[in-house]
């Protein structure tokens, strides 16, 4: 199964490498992002299925591994042979919310402790074997201890008897047969020595093979190690490049939304701006010449819907402005983001809290928030009457003017 992720992931990366397309996604409103940026997420993706591969005895979940070949495999493929082809700009979002979703899983699987677990049992097995082996080698030498005791003893009694003999000649005969005896016995006991011993130097020749092997075995596990923690170092640093490109793409792409609408106010705005000038050269502009000021009075409603739409023009353009201002810092945030949490990780767990905290702050503003406040107003006229209605003097200025009017 891992095998044939890595093998899957590897042929979606020359499936994507072999497209023809833009190298550059700048044109298509995603600055900083490459056809060769992608390819590296993707071919990350491979190298991690592949150092998955080479981990013994690892098994991914049954279930996140089923959801990965089954949805997000076959969606990935779907997006570089079908959708990104026919209509690449608007599937790009997409490709790289199924990349970030292959990584979020293979994380996981990473995080599962199996290798040096295994490692360290056979070696703990094969160690209790040796240290069984050696409780019996004490037994048998215990054994032969007892027999060669035996045997000094069954000698010194052979001694007597001889004494006995030859002081008894008249017992002799009874005596022979019971030396025989004791004779066949003894060089019994002392063939059982002899067997004894040899089962010892052979289990000590066994035990010294399996200490040679042991220390063999611990030398594989400490060179295992290494090799583990070189391969999750390099995990590391490609999760790294794909939280990057993965994390920014949805702020770059709302961004990159906002451009249109922010060039299409600023010409409202200027062709609003031209056109209370035409306006005022050839309609109002006459009427001032020829001193026919109530003319100027009827034809200044012309200008209202100009001012209008000039007045509300300019109210978006700062709004959309400010927009993009603020998906572009988010933007900055999510790029800088794994920098500044490695370097947390280095130095301080509870500056990466407050980093993480902060993060989440920025991501999490919404973007309503610029067009609330008392500043959002209806109308030029609106904009007008809540100022003067502020302006003390201007108050003032009124009150004495309409108590004027009554006197």
């Amino acid at each position: 199964m891992r095998n044939d992720l890595f093998q899957q992931l590897d042929e979606i990366k020359k499936s994507w490498d072999n497209l023809t397309i833009t190298e550059d996604f700048s044109g298509w409103g995603m600055p900083g992002l490459t056809k060769q940026l992608v390819s590296d997420s993707i071919g990350g993706l491979a190298k991690i299925a592949e150092e998955l591969t080479l981990i013994e005895n690892f098994e991914p979940d049954p279930v996140s591994s089923s959801y990965v070949q089954t949805v997000l495999i076959t969606s990935l493929r779907a997006y570089i042979t079908q959708h990104v082809p026919s209509n690449p700009q608007p599937h790009m979002a997409g490709l790289l919310e199924q990349v970030e979703k292959i990584r979020s899983i293979f994380w996981r699987w990473i995080e599962k402790p199996n290798v040096n677990k295994e490692i360290s049992s056979k070696l703990t097995n094969e160690l209790s074997e040796a240290v069984s082996q050696m409780k019996d080698a004490s037994i048998i030498f215990q054994r032969l201890k007892d027999n060669e005791a035996s045997i000094e003893s069954s000698t010194t009694e052979v001694a007597d008897n001889t004494a006995q003999i030859k002081s008894l000649k008249e017992n002799f005969e009874a005596q022979y047969t019971e030396s025989e005896q004791f004779y066949a016995k003894t060089k019994a006991l002392h063939d059982q020595a002899q067997i004894d011993a040899k089962t010892i130097s052979d289990l000590v020749v066994k035990f010294e093979s399996l200490e040679t092997e042991l220390n063999s075995n611990k030398q594989s596990q400490e060179q295992l190690f290494q090799e583990f923690e070189t391969s999750r170092d390099k995990v590391n640093r490609l999760l790294e490049d794909t939280n990057r490109a993965t994390m920014a793409a949805s702020f770059l792409t709302r961004k990159n939304e906002l451009r249109n609408p922010f060039y299409w106010w600023i010409f409202l705005f200027s062709s609003s701006i031209l056109a209370l000038t035409l306006t005022s050269l050839y309609f109002i502009g006459p009427s001032i010449d020829s001193k026919e000021w109530y003319t100027v009075l009827t034809k200044l409603p012309l200008t209202i819907p100009l001012v209008w739409l000039g007045w509300f023009s300019a109210k978006q353009f700062g709004f959309t402005s400010r927009l993009r201002e603020d998906y572009a810092y988010k933007v900055a945030s999510a790029m800088a983001f794994e920098g500044y949490k490695r370097e947390a990780n280095e130095t301080d767990p509870e500056l990466k809290k407050k980093l993480l905290e902060t993060a989440i702050n920025h991501f999490a503003d919404n973007p309503l928030r610029i067009f609330n406040g008392h500043e959002n107003h209806g109308s030029p006229l609106q904009e007008i009457l809540e100022r003067l209605s502020k302006d003390k003097n201007f108050i003032d200025l009124i009150k004495e003017i309409i108590s004027k009017i009554k006197s």
